[in-house]
């Protein structure tokens, strides 16, 4: 059976566009008794239900579970349609199939706009549909981009350096908020406006949050008031009156909750609310990357310990036994791995001071068989296997902290997390971004540094952190060389000592341009030119002086 939901106003009408939800169930006689759910699920994560989507953004993305992968690895293996919804178990599923990714682009491509419903379904290893197929299915609106971001026409113009920058598609409707969940002084905690859940106002109120860190899993105690936030391990009545030292946050103006913006920005979007609990993706750094995981936040203390006692069934002791047994002999003390926490950093220059804290010791006796330290890189995934990662010892200077200095010959962006290791294995703190001050003469900045220092001499600045370049098109830096085009994607430049510039791509490796010669390039894999002619509907068109030859490249 299919379910349909329609949220509608209050007038009983539905919106524009609708706000719905379609599910698959598979109804059944109660003859063989109750059969347990294998738990795998699919969900839509990009589109938002309801939303505007133009052909500038009509990507799909979702999020795939394995509740019981036999102990591997699971290739994601999944399908969509639009407008029309999957067949029943049996059947060829007739959809667009995906194997080993979670996205897909431009699925909208060579479509009319309009209202669209689109349908997702897991399928086996096999490419099958599951039985009852595992099914999700949105609709949203597919409009031209028409008061936005002009298409480019048929023939290429020079741009002009006057561009409008594209409107998210939650700006383009003017519905009321809806309130989703509120505290008890009637404050609006959390809202849904066209279709996306956002963080309003948390202050002064005391939650919960349960979330996983490096597989084990945690609950911890918050608070906030107008601009700090306060939390501590472990879930307390209430957040205790002599509040710690505070992390400052932020909620932006999409109900994105920012955790410490200045440095080392964790960025909190909420994907549901469900019965007073808040699941939220984190980001490092921007919502615009891959989530590293999920929080669980909760106004209600029996609800969230409820939920950590679920993930962790082994942590709530069960009652006392009766009759009471006989008195054992006290047992040795225990080993177990340490806790520890990252704290904050200082910077001097290029000097940069590394703080830490042992929350607690994995021995009741001493703590001096333990490692302490820190991980840190000019990459965001701290690998200590890796080369780019530096491991730097610390020891204990009172009140179990611990800090490291910690002086770099070249960069300005690093990330960096407390370690504390014993007998028993190794556990981390959170990770931290520190952006260092960017060297102002060009003749002491690196490659990188040189190469973003050539572009912003000629570049303004406009909404979002992004630049307009009056040759080479907007862009946003993104530190250590990386910067996100609005044409290219993803580069990373390199100045050479002529002022030109190199940029390496996936899919083109090294080119070459500069002022006056862009946007012709010097493609050093082909040992030729090639011509940059524009970007439509997501295809870049190339002329390729080798080959004398139009190309055309997907992002």
């Amino acid at each position: 059976r299919q379910v349909n939901v329609a949220l509608l106003d209050q007038s009983g009408n539905l919106h524009n566009p609708p706000i719905t939800q379609t599910i698959s169930v598979n109804y059944q006689s109660t003859t063989g008794g109750y059969q347990t759910p294998t738990g795998d699920t699919i969900h839509i994560t990009s589109p938002g239900n309801g939303s505007v989507v133009t052909p500038n953004n009509d990507n799909l993305s979702v999020n795939i579970t394995y509740q019981s992968n036999a102990g591997g690895y699971q290739t994601p293996t999944w399908a969509y349609r639009i407008d029309s919804g999957f067949p029943a178990y049996g059947s060829p599923h007739g959809g667009i199939q995906v194997v080993g990714t979670t996205n897909r682009n431009d699925i909208f491509n060579g479509l009319s706009y309009g209202q669209r419903q689109v349908n997702v379904a897991l399928l086996d290893q096999s490419g099958n549909l599951h039985n009852p197929p595992i099914t999700q299915s949105i609709s949203v609106n597919y409009q031209s981009t028409t008061g936005g971001y002009q298409t480019p026409t048929g023939n290429y113009q020079t741009p002009t350096g006057n561009t409008n920058q594209p409107s998210s598609p939650n700006d383009q409707n003017n519905n009321t908020p809806i309130p989703i969940l509120s505290a008890s002084d009637g404050r609006v905690l959390i809202d849904q406006l066209n279709g996306k859940f956002r963080y309003r106002d948390l202050k002064n109120i005391t939650v919960w949050t349960v979330s996983q860190s490096q597989g084990t899993w945690q609950i911890r105690t918050g608070f906030h008031d107008n601009s700090l936030g306060y939390s501590t391990n472990g879930a307390l009545n209430q957040y205790p009156a002599n509040l710690s030292t505070g992390t400052p946050y932020q909620i932006d103006s999409q109900g994105i909750y920012i955790w410490n913006p200045s440095a080392g920005a964790l960025y909190y979007e909420i994907e549901s609310v469900v019965n007073g609990m808040v699941t939220s993706d984190y980001y490092f750094g921007s919502t615009q990357t891959t989530s590293i995981g999920k929080s669980y936040m909760f106004i209600n203390k029996s609800l969230a310990e409820t939920f950590y006692a679920s993930k962790n069934p082994n942590s709530t002791p069960t009652s006392n036994p009766s009759p009471a047994p006989t008195p054992q002999p006290t047992p040795a003390p225990v080993l177990l791995k340490p806790i520890v926490e990252t704290v904050n950093f200082s910077t001097n220059q290029r000097s940069i001071t590394l703080n830490g804290k042992l929350v607690q010791s994995g021995s009741s006796n001493s703590s001096s068989d333990e490692t302490l330290g820190f991980l840190i890189s000019p990459i965001a995934k701290l690998d200590p296997l890796n080369s780019t990662t530096s491991k730097i010892i610390s020891v204990l200077n009172g009140n179990e902290n611990f800090s490291s200095v910690y002086s770099p010959a070249t960069g300005n962006i690093f990330y960096f997390k407390a370690f504390a290791e014993n007998q028993v294995g190794i556990t981390y703190g959170r990770t931290l971004k520190i952006s260092l001050q960017s060297e102002s003469d060009p003749n002491k900045m690196n490659a990188q540094e040189k190469a973003v220092y050539i572009l912003k001499a000629d570049s303004i600045e406009i909404a979002g952190g992004w630049l307009q370049n009056n040759w080479f098109g907007t862009f946003k830096e993104f530190g250590n060389g990386w910067t996100y085009h609005a044409d290219h994607g993803w580069l990373y430049l390199s100045a050479d000592s002529e002022n030109g510039i190199w940029a390496w791509s996936r899919d083109r490796g090294w080119v070459w341009s500069r002022k006056g010669i862009y946007p012709f390039f010097y493609q050093k894999n082909i040992g030729d030119w090639i011509y940059f002619l524009m970007k439509r509907n997501g295809v870049l068109y190339y002329y390729n002086y080798s080959d004398k030859a139009l190309e055309q490249q997907r992002q």
